[in-house]
């Protein structure tokens, strides 16, 4: 007991000073990389906002030879004074553990000792930009292959007792599960919504996975895309249409109350590989050939459509007229009640 004691009251210790180790760490870093340089500053952009988060702006910049760099500004540096620092120093951690898909960190820079600059690789496209162009192009499988890329980087993280706080934002990482600070932007998972952020302790992983039902939204096929600012609803959910019951179902587990109850980031992964080989092994649509089969047909059972096209033979029934399996129709079967699809 003893040694355990001894050993919480080391981790209050460096949790209670984490913010001025991180800043100690950061200008050591960010004065070798001015060195690096020859003394010379980095050419920011401030004027060219590539995009914004809660708390961080992303601009074009350069720093002497060195053109494809964007630099990560703190957006209130007087509110958030230690942010930046924290930041920089757990994106420096996560980069050494060599993650697949997670962006390197490749300079810092200190403006007036008092304002760090995050500098990055400069790509030429970000999910953002692909979901506003490519929204109507995005299949289920596509948006699968998205989801498990994001979900799998946190699984990695979570090995490391690392947790991402806002993975629909920038940031912010963070060590260990239970956490008392709140670095996040909207929507908030429930257990975050409480009066007094301040004196209550959360399950950092249980909020990863909460956060993570937002890219499954957003990323789900739809007619366009729009950005999520307040709580996934059951609501949104049940909107979605030509999704499989495995992907609702996992989705609806993410947004569940009770922390416990929701899956864990491996589940995630483990869950979302077998909805990806469904769907790579399912038949395509008799009505539109294009879209995977996801609807059954009553009293035959027979899963010939996908629910694009299963929404439109509902649409277009009347009182009259009600709708029929198309297989059955094809083969001229006489089924002993009418199929109602």
């Amino acid at each position: 007991m003893k040694s355990i004691n001894h050993r919480k009251k080391a981790y209050a210790l460096v949790r209670r000073y984490a913010d001025q180790f991180a800043r100690i760490e950061c200008r050591l870093v960010a004065n070798l990389d001015f060195a690096k340089h020859h003394g010379m500053k980095p050419n920011i952009n401030i004027q060219e906002e590539l995009s914004r988060g809660g708390f961080f702006s992303i601009h074009s910049a350069s720093w002497d030879a060195e053109q494809s760099l964007v630099a990560k500004i703190i957006l209130d540096p007087m509110a958030h004074p230690d942010v930046a620092y924290l930041e920089a120093h757990f994106h420096r951690t996560v980069a050494k553990l060599n993650i697949e898909r997670t962006v390197p960190l490749q300079y810092l820079y200190e403006e007036d000792n008092s304002k760090l600059l995050i500098l990055l690789p400069r790509y030429s496209s970000n999910l953002h930009a692909y979901l506003c162009d490519h929204m109507t192009d995005i299949t289920m499988d596509k948006a699968i292959q998205i989801v498990f890329d994001i979900t799998r980087v946190v699984a990695h993280m979570h090995t490391y007792k690392l947790v991402h706080r806002d993975i629909k934002d920038f940031g912010t990482c963070q060590n260990g599960v239970e956490n008392s600070t709140v670095i996040e932007s909207r929507p908030f998972a429930p257990e975050l919504s409480v009066d007094n952020i301040h004196d209550f302790t959360y399950k950092g992983s249980g909020a990863d996975v909460y956060a993570l039902d937002v890219p499954m939204y957003v990323v789900t096929p739809k007619p366009t895309y729009y950005p999520i600012t307040q709580p996934i609803t059951q609501a949104h959910i049940d909107a979605l249409i030509n999704i499989p019951k495995s992907y609702f179902d996992l989705m609806r587990r993410c947004l569940l109350t009770e922390v416990e109850s929701r899956p864990t980031v491996s589940e995630m992964v483990k869950e979302l590989e077998i909805i990806a080989d469904q769907i790579a092994n399912s038949k395509p649509c008799l009505m539109c050939l294009d879209r995977a089969r996801y609807s059954r047909c009553l009293p035959c059972r027979y899963k010939i459509l996908c629910n694009i096209c299963f929404s439109g033979i509902r649409r277009r029934a009347t009182a009259a007229q009600s709708p029929q399996c198309i297989i059955l129709l094809a083969n001229n079967h006489k089924y002993n009640r009418r199929c109602r699809c």
